[in-house]
């Protein structure tokens, strides 16, 4: 839709929007991310796929089958993920 004279750019509402109120921009951010597709490889959060995935994960934890990795151990590989870019 092209903007007309009246009409914000996208900065201007931008700027308007990082103005709100942190719950208004949570809410905000939460209904644009539902409005994407889900990029490949991920599920969306209300997807059967994703929770069938969930229970079989809970249930390899339950069963003694599921490699579980410390969490310090993710973070720092998530790190040197984003390093790299």
């Amino acid at each position: 839709m092209p903007l007309t004279g009246d009409q914000l750019t996208l900065d201007q509402l931008e700027e308007k929007l990082l103005s709100l109120p942190e719950s208004s921009r949570d809410r905000l951010a939460m209904s644009l991310l539902d409005s994407l597709p889900a990029p490949d490889g991920l599920l969306k959060e209300d997807s059967p796929q994703l929770e069938a995935e969930i229970a079989l994960r809970c249930e390899e934890i339950e069963n003694g089958t599921a490699v579980m990795v410390p969490f310090g151990t993710v973070m720092q590989e998530l790190r040197e993920l984003l390093q790299k870019g």
